[in-house]
């Protein structure tokens, strides 16, 4: 088996594990699975190490246009565009000027898949 199959199969496991309410010794006895394997499976698949290329989950997201009065302006750089701001369930927001390119945004969800909740 491949190993991005193998991160598939295991990432199951541990969303099986985490909606069972089990311990984790006690859902690999019920699975007939090593407890050890499970454990060295769910640190590679930890936070911020997701399946390869594959989102974490699903988000949800409502899209909403608003109107500001005063654009914000980003010295040296000349835009048409308000940007985008991203309100978490937890009342935080995340505002992304219009300029912020594909390699930035790259390195922002990185940062934010390794946060802690």
């Amino acid at each position: 088996m491949k190993r991005a199959q193998r991160e598939v199969q295991w990432s199951k496991h541990i969303e099986g594990w985490k909606k069972s309410g089990l311990t984790q010794p006690r859902y690999c006895e019920g699975e007939s699975i090593s407890y050890d394997t499970f454990k060295r499976w769910r640190r590679r698949l930890g936070p911020g190490r997701g399946l390869r290329g594959r989102a974490p989950g699903f988000v949800p997201v409502d899209v909403a246009r608003t109107m500001s009065a005063e654009p914000t302006a980003v010295p040296g750089r000349a835009s048409s565009d308000q940007g985008v701001e991203i309100r978490l369930a937890n009342g935080r927001a995340i505002v992304l000027g219009a300029q912020l390119d594909a390699v930035e945004l790259g390195r922002l969800i990185r940062l934010l898949e390794v946060l802690p909740c």
